[in-house]
């Protein structure tokens, strides 16, 4: 797994230009706007870097070659998982390091954990995203998994729209279920969420696995 490591860290940041552009969109961003924007901003960036190794990799059919490798299908898929999570929280760390620095040249308080809350509510949406991509993106390849993703935001949208028709039979019930939850221990609610999360990924996992092994190369 250290090889594919290897080339995936190479594949992604191959061009030092790419760096430097990394850095002056994620430092104007953070400039510009709140500063806590820019940590979104960079773990949001450094996932769309990570996802696009999997398009290099399938790039004039690589992925024969990499299976020539010593390295399967199961090994395969964990390397790709742990490059994104370290990437992702590559980005989370950048990110916070841009944030502080754009509010000391703007003369403004150093809100830490404000910037630490908003990169632990983004960082677990993204590594999901992720999660949810590799398996389409090894399921459809480069192409079809760019309508089957358009496909499932519609059908998000489609669910926000039925929501948003059935507002006045789901408004009444807000107060209680906001209730319910502020009774509560948070480290129960941030505990529920994270067991959530992790077993979510680790079941995109083990399907991205079984994509891959049913792979005709």
């Amino acid at each position: 797994m250290k090889g594919l490591l290897i080339k995936d860290f190479h594949l992604a940041f191959r061009n030092s230009r790419n760096l430097l552009m990394f850095v002056i969109i994620c430092l104007v961003m953070s400039l510009s706007l709140d500063p806590s924007f820019g940590v979104g901003y960079a773990i949001l960036l450094m996932g769309t870097i990570a996802l696009g190794t999997l398009t290099y990799d399938e790039f004039e059919n690589g992925f024969p070659f990499l299976m020539s490798l010593p390295a399967d299908a199961k090994t395969y898929v964990r390397e790709k998982f742990l490059f994104c999570f370290l990437c992702e929280l590559g980005g989370a760390i950048f990110g916070l390091a841009f944030a502080v620095l754009a509010s000391l040249i703007r003369g403004q308080q150093i809100v830490l954990g404000e910037y630490l809350s908003f990169a632990a509510g983004v960082l677990p949406a993204m590594l999901l995203m992720l999660a949810i991509m590799i398996a389409i993106q090894l399921k459809y390849g480069v192409e079809k998994s760019r309508l089957v993703m358009i496909l499932l935001y519609g059908g998000f949208a489609g669910i926000a729209v039925f929501i948003g028709a059935q507002k006045e039979k789901i408004i009444p019930v807000l107060p209680d279920i906001a209730a319910f939850l502020q009774k509560q221990p948070p480290v129960l609610l941030v505990g529920s969420l994270l067991l959530v999360l992790l077993l979510l990924i680790w079941l995109l996992y083990r399907l991205s696995v079984r994509i891959m092994e049913n792979k005709e190369f």
